[in-house]
């Protein structure tokens, strides 16, 4: 299906729900109406009857037009910026997935949706759309609690073996400053970097390695864009999580060469 015929048929379907609305709530007030007039009439069933058709109208539309758009709009796109795309709306990072990659804290339930995995110039990356909660016990009941509600975005080093180090920007945890980490706190060179990011690293001397100046300054740059941003690097892996839904992302992160970078070092 291309775009056009994609465009239309979401039309197609927006103006059918849009008619079964109408229909619902022509039918609710002629039902009313119709009762307080003649209580003892077969008419107020014609209320019943237009709220009956309107439902149909409306039945799947949703997800028919969900479908549709992640297919055409979005899957579309993504074919042509990005190779050996795989995408996947409906799915997303596992539970064991998300705190596997130890940059949160540690969550008991998870949602996760429109996964994508594909490579730009080469660096391959996955990503989805998150939303980690814990059981928050009060007055003997339970109910989840938000951890993080975002996009995390897991880019692959080539032979890489980092030790760990997190970045966190000053903003993404507020006063909670709820780390996902027992590593020590690592000043780096850069005041600027310092006044906008925590470090944290199993080795001081790995954390310097990794953020050289450059990478540094890429960093806040793309701060200046998102503030609620944190970053692991481990292994052959780097994971970014950011707090919204922030334009174009991936295409900011590359382009400002970041991961590029790591994955020439």
């Amino acid at each position: 299906m291309g775009i056009y015929d994609g465009m239309e048929k979401l039309e197609r379907l927006r103006k059918t729900a849009s008619a079964g609305v109408v229909l619902i709530c022509i039918g609710l007030v002629g039902f009313i109406y119709l009762v307080l007039l003649y209580k003892t009439t077969m008419l107020p069933f014609i209320g019943i009857g237009l709220i009956v058709a309107g439902v149909f109208c409306i039945k799947g539309k949703n997800e028919q037009y969900r479908k549709i758009y992640k297919e055409v709009i979005v899957e579309k796109p993504l074919r042509d910026n990005f190779s050996d795309v795989y995408y996947a709306w409906r799915n997303g990072f596992t539970l064991n997935e998300v705190n596997n990659f130890m940059l949160l804290k540690h969550g008991e339930v998870v949602t996760s949706e429109d996964y994508l995995r594909a490579k730009y110039k080469g660096v391959p990356f996955e990503m989805a759309d998150v939303w980690l909660k814990d059981r928050v016990s009060q007055n003997n009941t339970s109910r989840d609690g938000t951890i993080f509600l975002g996009r995390i975005i897991v880019f692959e080093l080539s032979n890489k073996d980092v030790i760990s180090t997190r970045v966190y920007s000053r903003h993404f945890y507020g006063r909670r400053k709820d780390y996902c980490t027992a590593d020590s706190k690592v000043e780096m060179e850069s005041i600027d970097f310092n006044e906008t990011f925590d470090t944290f690293s199993a080795s001081p001397h790995n954390a310097f390695y990794l953020l050289t100046p450059q990478f540094m300054e890429r960093l806040i740059c793309l701060s200046t864009d998102h503030d609620d941003i944190a970053m692991h690097v481990f292994g052959n892996k780097v994971i970014f999580a950011y707090r919204s839904r922030m334009k174009n992302v991936i295409k900011k992160l590359l382009k400002n060469t970041c991961i590029i970078k790591l994955h020439d070092i």
